[in-house]
């Protein structure tokens, strides 16, 4: 097999058989110097050993096996088909036309210019633990 064709069956073999919820572990959410919240799976936001909560597609976040509840369009937060809730720039998450309410940096959640409100072992999307801080979830 030539060196090229060889490298595109081997891109479809690993992409067209593996996805991302069997490469992925999970990660978890944890209080801050406390116990650990939530687990995320690539897919769903379980309670700790609990049971699964909602379902995320990269767009819509729904109740577990319910209605979307969210929708996200790579910047801004809103309720589904409703009104635009926060704005999501960089390590910022802002209020909607408001101001700065928590700062990400990949590991630590942390309420702007202040304290740490979650730390996330693994990897979450931020959109996720935006919903989380804000207390919409």
């Amino acid at each position: 097999m030539r060196p090229l064709a060889a490298f595109f069956a081997t891109l479809i073999l690993f992409y067209g058989v593996m996805s991302p919820q069997l490469l992925a572990s999970d990660s978890y959410i944890t209080q801050y110097q406390g116990s650990r919240l939530y687990s995320w799976d690539g897919k769903y936001l379980s309670q700790y050993q609990g049971k699964r909560l909602y379902e995320w597609d990269g767009h819509y976040l729904s109740t577990y096996q319910g209605s979307r509840r969210f929708e996200w369009d790579g910047q801004y937060l809103s309720k589904y088909q409703g009104p635009r809730l926060l704005e999501l720039s960089g390590k910022q998450i802002r209020q909607y036309q408001g101001r700065t309410l928590f700062e990400w940096d990949g590991q630590y959640l942390q309420t702007y210019q202040g304290g740490r409100v979650f730390a996330v072992d693994g990897s979450v999307p931020q959109a996720i633990l935006a919903l989380l801080a804000a207390g919409f979830l």
